[in-house]
């Protein structure tokens, strides 16, 4: 899953040439993602046999946290994997705002990874 700002929305269209007239729904913009690109071939590499099914979502909201705990609800998800940033020492002490939101509201358990 994906989420852009609207002004980010807008930024990405003008990014990847698409008319801002008539935009390509979010869930295509998603897949172009890179970052999306990148983790979803890691999650279907046959030689690691995750097991996982991948669908990819893209949505244009400005409350990331509240639009992937909604992806969640819609596709009846079993898990949710929220990616963190490296932090201060004193920002180690919570999670970011976003994480924090979905570790308590998602209807599912949620992994939360740190980055490196």
């Amino acid at each position: 899953m994906h989420v852009h700002s609207v002004a980010g929305f807008e930024q990405t269209l003008d990014h990847l040439n698409y008319d801002a007239e008539s935009p390509p729904d979010p869930d295509e913009v998603a897949e172009r993602s890179e970052s999306v690109r990148e983790l979803t071939t890691r999650l279907k590499d046959p030689g690691r046999n995750y097991g996982v099914t991948v669908a990819i979502h893209g949505r244009v909201a400005n409350n990331v946290g509240e639009a992937l705990v909604d992806v969640a609800n819609e596709v009846a998800a079993n898990r949710v994997i929220v990616g963190g940033r490296k932090r201060s020492p004193s920002g180690k002490a919570l999670f970011g705002s976003t994480a924090q939101y979905v570790l308590l509201n998602a209807p599912c358990p949620v992994t939360f990874v740190r980055g490196e």
